[in-house]
């Protein structure tokens, strides 16, 4: 696959710098606020994967924290090492890539 290309016939407008293969749908992504080689992944199978473009090995994190699709995820500007994801199943979550899984409900 070549990069995207202009009305310059021979000039290619971007340049590919990794490709990941996925098993579901990809519902939306979301750069890193604190880490610009990260890439949060929400995904049709209710996982949330984290890409980092300097690993070789992709993802380089998997959350399978909802029951359905994950529509959105969004970096907390503030926090810069925080990201929500909200599913089809209802629910938000919170998630700190230095964690194996979402913080536990409230009791």
């Amino acid at each position: 696959m070549r990069g995207i290309r202009g009305n310059n016939p021979g000039k290619e407008l971007t340049t590919r710098l990794n490709r990941y293969d996925t098993q579901d749908s990809i519902y939306d992504t979301a750069w890193s606020e604190g880490n610009e080689n990260q890439l949060a992944v929400g995904c049709g199978d209710g996982s949330v994967k984290l890409y980092d473009l300097t690993a070789n090995k992709f993802p380089i994190a998997n959350w399978q924290e909802h029951n359905r699709e994950v529509y959105a995820v969004s970096w907390n500007l503030v926090t810069k090492d925080t990201f929500a994801s909200s599913s089809w199943d209802g629910t938000i979550k919170l998630v700190r890539p230095r964690l194996p899984h979402a913080p536990p409900k409230p009791k």
